[in-house]
């Protein structure tokens, strides 16, 4: 979920500097309730004239998440990306 990301980079300033953090979360199956670890690692690649981009890896999943200058991510490839109103 990209709400859930902006925690993460904003906790290490992947949006303002480079760097990386690697990460083991916990997530929990349905209906079984099962409770399993999970490798993530959040890399600043590049910085752009709105905030930067941050690439998240997971097992053999790779995103690059453009996020603004809060951190908030803008665009999550093939998932989500955040609308403006008018």
């Amino acid at each position: 979920m990209p709400i859930l990301r902006h925690r993460l980079i904003l906790r290490h300033r992947l949006h303002q500097r480079a760097g990386a953090a690697e990460l083991v979360m916990a997530w929990m199956s349905v209906p079984d309730l099962s409770v399993h670890a999970s490798v993530q690692r959040y890399e600043h690649l590049h910085t752009t004239p709105t905030g930067a981009v941050v690439r998240f890896t997971s097992g053999d999943f790779t995103a690059d998440l453009a996020v603004d200058a809060d951190g908030f991510v803008v665009d999550y490839p093939q998932l989500a990306r955040r609308i403006t109103g008018r």
